[in-house]
Formats: C-alpha cells, structure tokens, sequence
C-alpha cells in the first residue's frame, strides 16, 4: 500500500484507540492506529477480494494489540 497511491480511500474510525483510520486501496486494506505515542498498522495485501470482508477481523486484531499496550 502505498501512501501517494491515488486509488487510496482513508476513513476515520472511532471506538479503536485514541485515532483509527481504515484505509483502502486497489491492492491492500487495513487500519492505521495512534494509542499514546504509538503508532500500529495492520494491513493485508496482494490479491484480497473484495477488502470489507476482512475489515472487521484487522479491526478486531487491531483492538487486541492495543488492548495489550
């Protein structure tokens, strides 16, 4: 995934940590978190299908790691 990528959707989340964003592009989904000063992303790329069906498990791993901060 890459930032610049013009195909990217980013949107905001709440609910996850104290900033979520689910971002979206051609080839990769996942979610970018901001908990204190850290910042963690989750994300799977290459040939993922449709990227909603697996939003809500990055969405789960993501609250387990920083559940465990």
């Amino acid at each position: 995934m890459q930032a610049d990528d013009p195909s990217a959707s980013v949107t905001s989340q709440s609910g996850i940590a104290d900033q979520a964003f689910w971002t979206v592009t051609t080839d990769a989904a996942g979610y970018v978190v901001v908990e204190g000063g850290n910042v963690i992303g989750v994300m799977l790329g290459g040939d993922i299908g449709d990227p909603a069906t697996h939003q809500d498990a990055l969405k789960t791993l993501a609250e387990s790691i920083v559940a465990g901060m």
